[in-house]
């Protein structure tokens, strides 16, 4: 169809090739249903999907709520004045407008509507879709992260006996600079392939959070609650294991020396739920050495006649000392000695051992600690 320039009109290459023109006469509803003015009966297609008004003497173009949106120039419009050389898309359609008495571009700032029946027209503000994520795979991304170094933490505090805080802190750290991580490689994926994302878009799969929203969410959720996961796994992980940290008690090392046996007392650490004694003894015998915590056997008491008793499961104590060795340890008791005490002595009952020398039972006396409050 062959019309004059200035006479409006959408253009459109068909199937084989050539250009069909398709006039804009009075205000055509554009879409797939048979009363469509102009009927473009295709996928994406809403039966009423669009409308072309005029408004003193520009061409407007007014989605009609469709399913799939009005696309100009790659943004997603409720309503816009056409410009000659725009590219349309409705549905898989893809039309160019043709006005050579639209040449130049419209000054305008606002947000508003078309609207035929009270003439009042401003242009909407494009619907940009570029450096969008999707929330819930960053939050995922993130999440398996903290999960992976909590149990990691909870396994290697356990295996060697660490009580700090530092590698605990990690796991909110790490989880917020994951979804940070995440965030910004989402963004530069999307801004990367932006005709994909438009095709996703009209299918009506756009994602919703913008990159600074999401970074923010992420910062928010992932270091909020892998802050409060870090301290729910901290404090089962440090109960089940003994493995807490505490205020130290011991003011100096105590040490006694009984039959070729010298053991010294160099930590005393009050923590939440334990009393944990960090011990070194030194061997001249000849011959092996048990010295056991199990059944009673090893006891911390302090003068007014509290006596507590060693809990072999959370203690990190080896009981056989071979000839001549040195060996260190930690021997963790279920409660507390009171706080207002000042001394305790350390008793192990029964020593066994393969030969006739060492002694039979050891007692380190005259602990020093400090009193707490309360």
């Amino acid at each position: 169809m062959s019309l004059p320039s200035s006479t409006p009109r959408f253009v459109r290459r068909t199937e084989d090739g050539r250009k069909l023109a398709v006039p804009l006469d009075g205000a055509p509803v554009l879409g797939s249903s048979d009363d469509a003015d102009i009927r473009l009966p295709y996928k994406g297609v809403s039966g009423r999907h669009a409308v072309v008004e005029s408004f003193n003497g520009s061409i407007v173009l007014r989605d009609l709520g469709s399913a799939n949106g009005t696309w100009v120039n790659g943004d997603r419009i409720t309503t816009r004045r056409l410009l000659n050389g725009d590219s349309v898309r409705i549905g898989t359609v893809s039309l160019e407008f043709r006005d050579a008495g639209s040449r130049t571009p419209p000054k305008s700032s606002g947000l508003a509507r078309a609207d035929s029946s009270s003439g009042r027209y401003s242009e909407d503000t494009p619907h940009k879709i570029s450096g969008r994520v999707r929330l819930p795979r960053t939050l995922a991304v993130a999440t398996l992260i903290e999960i992976i170094l909590l149990a990691g933490n909870a396994v290697i505090t356990s295996a060697a006996g660490w009580t700090g805080l530092g590698s605990w802190l990690s796991v909110p750290l790490l989880g917020v600079l994951a979804a940070g991580v995440d965030v910004l490689k989402q963004k530069s994926v999307s801004e990367a392939s932006a005709s994909k994302r438009s095709q996703a878009q009209a299918r009506g799969h756009e994602p919703k959070t913008m990159p600074a929203a999401a970074l923010l969410i992420g910062v928010l959720v992932m270091g909020g609650g892998g802050l409060a996961a870090m301290t729910g796994v901290r404090f089962i992980s440090g109960y089940v294991t003994g493995n807490e940290d505490g205020v130290e008690r011991l003011i100096g090392p105590a040490e006694v020396t009984a039959s070729g046996l010298r053991m010294t007392v160099t930590s005393v650490k009050q923590t939440p739920h334990f009393t944990r004694v960090e011990l070194v003894v030194q061997s001249s015998i000849s011959h092996s050495l048990e010295v056991m915590l199990h059944g009673g056997n090893c006891l911390l008491s302090s003068p007014d006649g509290t006596t507590i008793e060693a809990d072999d499961g959370r203690s990190r104590w080896s009981s056989g000392i071979p000839p001549g060795a040195t060996r260190r340890g930690t021997v963790t008791f279920q409660e507390h000695l009171p706080n207002t005490q000042t001394t305790a002595s350390l008793s192990f009952n029964h020593i066994f051992g393969s030969g006739f020398e060492g002694p039979r039972s050891i007692t380190v006396p005259n602990i020093q600690l400090r009193s707490l409050p309360g």
